[in-house]
């Protein structure tokens, strides 16, 4: 295949890549919450996502936490949901970042983030975990998009983890999911190379650039 060929290719299913909405969950063997399963749930299994975003300290101007709520009672007395709590310290807005020693929401200090999955039936009395925003864009209390990967360790039991990834409206595979197909993420990955094809295809060592963290995007 001729090197413009396969550019044009590369580009031509980038620009068709649709935007992920996704909850990936996985728990350990000892998980509570999640239990023992590994499970990927989108718009197309009958589940709707709506996030509220909004603050829980006074006199902060924007929002601190996003809640993610992903539900289908649709098939009665068998209702499904998961809800999913990140939130900020005080003083902080939503923005990308690694944030650590996270505790249960709502009932964080003002100084530690908040973490919360519960759903199902099942939640934690107490937890702590850590979360990490790749991606967040919102307006005033509207969320745009949004990418985020979690972890929770059930009743402070490093041994009882549920973890996973939400997607919202995100251009940002899960990347993390063995065993569980991603669409998208084959169709990302040569998203991604486009840039650097052209060179590669000219020279037999090439490096491939490192994606950089996004950035906030916040509406007025």
């Amino acid at each position: 295949m001729k090197p413009w060929v396969l550019i044009s290719l590369l580009f031509s299913v980038c620009a068709s890549a649709a935007p992920i909405t996704a909850l990936y969950l996985t728990g350990s063997a000892k998980s509570y919450v999640v239990g023992v399963q590994t499970i990927t749930i989108t718009p197309s299994d009958g589940f709707t996502f709506t996030p509220t975003m909004g603050t829980n300290f006074y006199g902060v101007t924007g929002p601190n936490y996003v809640e993610m709520a992903v539900t289908n009672f649709a098939n009665f007395p068998n209702y499904q949901f998961w809800y999913l709590d990140l939130a900020v310290p005080e003083g902080q807005l939503l923005a990308p970042g690694l944030y650590s020693n996270a505790t249960r929401f709502p009932f964080e200090a003002a100084d530690e983030p908040g973490l919360s999955l519960y759903g199902d039936g099942r939640g934690d009395n107490r937890s702590t975990g850590y979360f990490d925003i790749l991606e967040i864009a919102y307006s005033g209390n509207q969320l745009i998009s949004l990418a985020a990967d979690f972890v929770q360790y059930d009743e402070f039991n490093p041994q009882s983890i549920s973890s996973g990834s939400i997607r919202f409206d995100s251009d940002i595979p899960i990347n993390h999911t063995p065993g569980v197909p991603e669409p998208t993420t084959a169709i990302l990955f040569p998203c991604g190379l486009a840039g650097v094809v052209l060179v590669c295809l000219s020279k037999r060592n090439c490096a491939i650039p490192s994606p950089q963290r996004a950035q906030t995007s916040v509406g007025t």
